[in-house]
């Protein structure tokens, strides 16, 4: 009775997940997905119908928030039934005892191992491995090379080489996988040409190193010259290792020439699962006969999902699969070659065609790399509707994003015609018209706009169109905005923004490089011409002027301004009521206090106030230096005797007379000697004048910081 329940337990949850996966691929309808939270877990369990409503709820919200809607997933056949292998295989692992296990898998991988030589003319000798992905194939073709390179390798390890071992590599990707062969970063160098590679050989033989193994990729993108470096290879005594999409064409009955050459490498990888669109790659390495191999993974039923679908399927379709994609990849490339724009990284006999736009405008400019990954992402995107039925990515190509079209991993390959390559091409193109006319009015709007008062040019991170600028009037440039003055320019800025994309889409708001709030002009997909930047620009003063924006910040900064006045009369009103109490009772005597002041003249402690409207401080106004050593020379006047004439030789250089308000110009004249006998002595200009006369200096100086710059007046206009 036990038994029978825990069976109608089971298939109770097969039609649970055989609904769940129905769902999966067949429900569209959009619906506000909540969070799944973290709980704790029931002490006595929860049922597998709640758990999978869960799961449905999660998958629900991730496609709501990152794709923006609900669209109906593609599940091709070939997807599928590898889906059922591998859930068959996990059943057989439980099934059969630990050697029943390998051996069955062994007997499948030989089977399909077998396929595939026949599919691709092998010798019958050469040996095949299935591996997990690439990557493990590709370490595992890097450990044969070392054991044939180095005989007790597997043994000894790293005791047995008799000299740092080097592989050459030809692309980037490739790095990733090396590190779990245990050697140093230097033991990996990267080539791309056959030129370089018979260079790094002659360094590093001269070093004492030792070159292993050239491993090259097919249809990557990189330059690929496999005669050469395979002559390369095998006038050094080094082995070669090939993997890449390209190898598909190798089943068909009339491969490029060029493949040839793969047949003659010491070993190469290839991954048939993707060909035939499997959900596991089904990765298999073929080594040459001679050559010692090594231990690889124990069988864990990789051959299964291809060894099942390669019976499905049957060898006449995966060839009609791969010519179709030949055909789809020299379609694309032969019209990609006819833009000046695009640069194709493939050749026209290649199954994945990489290729990169660059803008070329009049006149020409230059680009930083991240701008142009950036851009080539943006038009990617802005093209998804004829992009995604072609099944475009990107891929990084040294450090460089490129567009990447691999019809032989499309789901959909059987619905794409060469018509759909054409119009993903012409939407392309004018997709590449408009932003090259762009790109080339940028610099003459950026010009136009600085010829108005209080738009300033800023710079955007990546951001792809005509420019970007930001208002900010007259009076605040150069001065350090205090928050509340940084948000209220933001704020208007905002909302011209704002404004201005009500009449025009070219105009976003946007955000600059320092956090501030900008508007930003886009792609322009209307005639350009040369008044083209007159008129974006007349367009934004116009909307400043019709808003009132200069208005409304003079009033938030007229608040300001009095708010920091108000402030700057109470400090200085509690600073002179303790400057007074400091000065002591004698100085407040008529006779005494003019005595005590001569005899001790008292040093001005109470300093002016500058209320700085840009970051809304207070500081104190002090001399700067030019003028605290006038004073000092003022000040040692007052105290040293006074001579009956001063001559001008004897007056301090740059010091000015200025004339006291009333008298005339002969008052100030040199005295006769005669009269200078009987008069008193003539006192300096400076002298006469108070303190309170003097004009106080506007830029505020401390001891720990520089001077500022002068703000500007607030203008009341």
């Amino acid at each position: 009775a036990m038994e029978e329940e825990d069976l109608s337990m089971q298939i109770g949850w097969n039609q649970l997940f055989q609904q769940f996966v129905s769902d999966l691929f067949v429900d569209t309808e959009e619906r506000n997905a909540p969070v799944v939270t973290i709980d704790n877990l029931d002490k006595s369990g929860r049922g597998i119908g709640n758990v999978l409503h869960t799961l449905s709820q999660a998958v629900d919200f991730v496609r709501t928030k990152y794709a923006r809607r609900f669209s109906p997933a593609q599940l091709p056949e070939t997807n599928h039934l590898s889906v059922l292998a591998e859930g068959l295989a996990l059943y057989l692992n439980s099934a059969l005892s630990t050697p029943q296990y390998e051996a069955l898998s062994a007997q499948l991988s030989a089977a399909a191992i077998h396929w595939l030589k026949s599919f691709m003319r092998l010798d019958p000798n050469t040996r095949g491995s299935f591996t997990r992905d690439e990557g493990t194939g590709r370490q595992f073709a890097c450990r044969v090379a070392l054991h044939n390179k180095f005989p007790n390798y597997e043994e000894l390890g790293y005791q047995a080489l008799t000299g740092q071992p080097i592989f050459y590599y030809t692309s980037s990707f490739m790095s990733e996988s090396f590190h779990a062969l245990g050697l140093p970063s230097s033991s990996f160098r990267q080539i791309t040409s056959s030129e370089q590679l018979e260079k790094f050989i002659v360094e590093d033989q001269a070093q004492e190193r030792v070159p292993v193994m050239i491993l090259a990729c097919v249809g990557s993108g990189v330059t690929e010259q496999l005669s050469e470096l395979r002559a390369v290879s095998q006038k050094h005594g080094l082995l070669m290792h090939a993997e890449g999409d390209d190898l598909a064409m190798l089943l068909t009955k009339d491969p490029p020439k060029f493949l040839q050459t793969i047949l003659s490498c010491e070993c190469f990888t290839i991954s048939p699962g993707e060909w035939y669109g499997l959900a596991s790659s089904s990765t298999c390495t073929f080594l040459k006969s001679g050559l010692q191999t090594v231990r690889t993974e124990k069988e864990k039923m990789f051959a299964l999902p291809l060894w099942l679908t390669m019976q499905y399927v049957g060898q006449d379709r995966l060839i009609s699969i791969i010519s179709k994609a030949r055909v789809l990849s020299r379609e694309m490339v032969k019209l990609l070659s006819n833009s000046p724009s695009v640069i194709t990284h493939s050749s026209q006999n290649s199954l994945s065609v990489l290729f990169r736009y660059e803008p070329v405008t009049k006149p020409a400019r230059l680009f930083h790399k991240d701008f142009l990954n950036s851009l080539n992402s943006q038009v990617l995107i802005d093209l998804s509707e004829t992009a995604v039925l072609l099944h475009l990515d990107m891929m990084l190509l040294e450090n460089c994003n490129c567009m990447r079209f691999r019809p032989l991993f499309a789901p959909e390959l059987s619905n794409i015609e060469p018509s759909d390559v054409r119009a993903f091409v012409d939407r392309l193109g004018r997709a590449i018209e408009c932003i090259n006319a762009t790109l080339s009015c940028a610099p003459d709007f950026e010009e136009e706009a600085q010829t108005h008062q209080g738009l300033q040019c800023v710079h955007v991170r990546n951001f792809v169109g005509i420019g970007a600028v930001r208002y900010l009037p007259n009076f605040l440039r150069g001065v350090n905005l205090a928050p509340e003055v940084s948000q209220e320019v933001d704020a208007v800025n905002s909302l011209l923004a704002k404004e201005l994309a009500k009449q025009d889409v070219l105009f976003s708001e946007g955000t600059t490089t320092e956090g501030k709030i900008c508007v930003c002009l886009g792609v322009e997909t209307k005639t350009i011409d040369n008044n083209s930047p007159v008129h974006y620009t007349c367009a934004i003063t116009e909307k400043i002027e019709e808003l009132g924006l200069r208005r409304k910040i003079e009033e938030k900064f007229g608040e300001i301004l009095a708010q920091g006045i108000q402030a700057a009369e109470k400090h200085m009103k509690v600073e002179n009521e303790l400057a007074e109490v400091q000065q002591g009772i004698f100085r407040s005597i008529p006779v005494v206090g003019s005595m005590v002041n001569w005899w001790s003249p008292v040093e001005k402690k109470v300093h002016g106030k500058s209320f700085d409207i840009g970051s809304t401080a207070l500081r104190n106004v002090v001399l700067s230096p030019s003028a605290q050593k006038k004073a000092e020379g003022r000040t040692s006047s007052e105290s040293a005797p006074s001579t009956p004439s001063r001559t001008s030789s004897e007056s301090s250089v740059g010091e000015e007379l200025t004339p006291i308000r009333g008298a005339s110009v002969e008052a100030v004249a040199p005295p006769s000697p005669s009269i200078s006998e009987k008069s008193e002595p003539l006192e300096p200009i400076e002298a006469r004048i108070s303190d309170s006369d003097q004009p106080s200096p506007i830029i505020p100086v401390t001891d720990d910081e520089p001077d500022l710059p002068k703000p500007e007046p607030l203008p009341l206009d």
